[in-house]
């Protein structure tokens, strides 16, 4: 009886442990099997990521910032079209700034642009340009590097003025040293325009033209006045004065505004926005335009830098 009862004792634990080890690898079996399934569940409803998903986007991005109007460039970049072409170009060939393999040069510039111009976050960037952090941040310090390698041609290094100067702004002995210059002397004669002058002209006759200073077929009385004040806060040591230099720079500019808006008024007559010049390959059409008027044959090789601003002043303005 001993004997048996020992055996029912060894023989029941024995069951009890195959029941607590079956217990444990059925429990093994099921939580992996409720794994696989979640992880085929995910696997199935996520959504996969491709670059290529983000390219028309990106792309519609550029066209709507350097493709559309240079108003629209000017109010994003602070620059027009031309001007931003230009700096891409001299940023690949003097700076050394190169496309990569997902991002070319001028989407690079077009950000740097975007975060000095509005002090844009990172956050910001990444979300209008669809690209990552990472990215924006890295190429932004490519940009800036490429920009540093052009200090030589961005910064002018001031000369010393010799004592043998003749610039009357340079004479101690002149009332306002240095800001004062001899009106007689500036109003006589025709004078040379520098781009720099050019540039702040141009700019500021747009601001006083959006500000309501432009009528009907001209402009308010006063307003030649008004450009000179303005020139004297933008350049204080300029001799440009109202009459004649500014005037007489706006009647040239308006009279050349007319011959473009007369020239791209003809068929096969095209504009290039991108390179700021008159577009149109058939030779006979050239012939016709400039046998109907002689002055259209220096327009054609000539870059008009100046034609969506003289747009937005003279509007259909002509030059009498």
């Amino acid at each position: 009886m001993c004997r048996v009862s020992r055996k029912k004792a060894q023989l029941i634990l024995l069951l009890k442990a195959i029941l607590e080890r079956t217990i444990i690898i059925v429990s093994i079996g099921i939580t992996l099997l409720t794994l696989e399934k979640q992880k085929s569940y995910r696997k199935q409803h996520r959504r996969k990521f491709c670059l290529m998903d983000r390219t028309p986007a990106q792309i519609q991005n550029m066209t709507d910032l350097v493709d559309v109007s240079d108003e629209d460039c000017r109010n994003k970049l602070r620059m027009d079209r031309t001007s931003f072409y230009r700096l891409c170009h001299l940023l690949q060939n003097i700076g050394g700034l190169k496309s990569s393999k997902y991002i070319n040069v001028y989407e690079k510039v077009a950000m740097f642009l975007s975060i000095l111009a509005h002090h844009s976050k990172n956050r910001c960037v990444k979300f209008q340009f669809k690209r990552s952090g990472q990215t924006v941040s890295k190429q932004f310090h490519s940009v800036l590097r490429s920009v540093l390698k052009l200090h030589y041609l961005l910064l002018v290094k001031p000369h010393p003025i010799s004592e043998d100067s003749d610039d009357v702004r340079m004479d101690p002995s002149c009332a306002g040293f240095g800001h004062e210059v001899d009106k007689k002397k500036s109003t006589r004669g025709r004078r040379s325009w520098s781009r720099v002058e050019e540039d702040a002209l141009i700019h500021y006759l747009t601001d006083i033209v959006n500000d309501g200073w432009k009528v009907d077929n001209g402009f308010k009385a006063g307003f030649l006045r008004e450009l000179e004040k303005g020139m004297r806060r933008i350049l204080p040591a300029t001799d440009i004065v109202a009459n004649p230099h500014i005037n007489s720079k706006i009647h040239v500019w308006k009279k050349e505004y007319s011959a473009l808006s007369d020239l791209l008024s003809k068929s096969g007559i095209g504009w290039n926005s991108t390179t700021s010049m008159i577009d149109g390959e058939d030779e006979r059409v050239w012939d016709a335009c400039k046998r109907a008027d002689p002055q259209f044959k220096g327009i054609r090789y000539k870059t008009w830098s100046y034609y969506s601003y003289w747009l937005e002043i003279f509007g259909k303005d002509r030059a009498t």
